[in-house]
């Protein structure tokens, strides 16, 4: 069994360009996985992400720093840390967004696409339903979504490449699809239905609450605001092992 996969896609001018893509997969969640093979998954892949340090935790354990390419816009508003073991499988997982990304009106968009697939991507199947209500809320609360038709043209943004046509798509806001929008193929097209009122995850998310942590069978998931060592502020999401008492 497998979690839908999106595509989410700028639109340009006479095509739609993929820019950023990935939602996840209930098959190979991350931790214990080993570091290699981790690196092969989708969350790693669609983003881009490459491994930018390490520094020893402790004697057995060695956290790795993963950002975006130096290129990218997004090079210093992501960080993400795994800490692994002397046989590299990943124990800890850490995503730290600067909050000037969450809260960017343009940009906004990929930071939630990138807390939404860390959650998605560390959170074994077994504990998903106890967590979907957050994955849905973080991606899709902060902006409206219309479900429409549209069979235009695709580009992958990376590859240049053609990829199939969309059928059932949602696109952010309700109005006509322009060039700037922001738009999700894949699945039936219709919104996730969310809870009446925001979850206080998903406030701490929105930076009107300040830590939040989830205990499920097999993980335990933190939001925090904090602010760094540089004086940015920024939510860390932090993933562990539920150890069993």
């Amino acid at each position: 069994m497998r979690r839908i996969f999106f595509n989410m896609i700028v639109f340009t001018t006479s095509t739609i360009v993929v820019f950023s893509a990935h939602i996840g997969s209930f098959a190979n969640s991350l931790p214990g996985m080993q570091l290699a093979d981790a690196k092969k998954e989708d969350f790693f892949v669609f983003f881009r992400l490459q491994e930018t340090g390490r520094k020893p935790r402790s004697k057995d354990m060695t956290d790795v720093r993963f950002q975006p390419p130096a290129a990218s816009n997004f090079w210093k508003l992501v960080t993400v840390v795994l800490t692994v073991d002397k046989d590299e499988h990943i124990c800890d997982m850490q995503l730290t967004l600067k909050r000037s990304f969450i809260d960017d009106q343009k940009h906004g968009v990929f930071a939630r696409d990138l807390a939404k697939s860390f959650l998605v991507a560390t959170i074994p199947e077994s504990d998903y339903h106890s967590a979907r209500d957050l994955v849905n809320e973080i991606f899709f609360r902060q902006q409206q979504f219309s479900s429409m038709e549209f069979d235009g043209k695709l580009i992958n943004a990376v590859t240049g490449k053609e990829i199939s046509k969309a059928r059932n798509i949602l696109k952010g806001g309700t109005s006509d699809i322009k060039a700037g929008d922001v738009i999700i193929i894949g699945g039936t097209g219709a919104v996730p239905k969310l809870p009446d009122e925001p979850s206080h995850g998903y406030l701490v998310y929105a930076g009107k609450e300040k830590e939040f942590e989830q205990k499920l069978s097999k993980v335990h998931i933190r939001l925090k605001n904090e602010n760094n060592d540089k004086g940015d502020d920024v939510l860390v999401i932090s993933m562990s092992p539920e150890h069993e008492t």
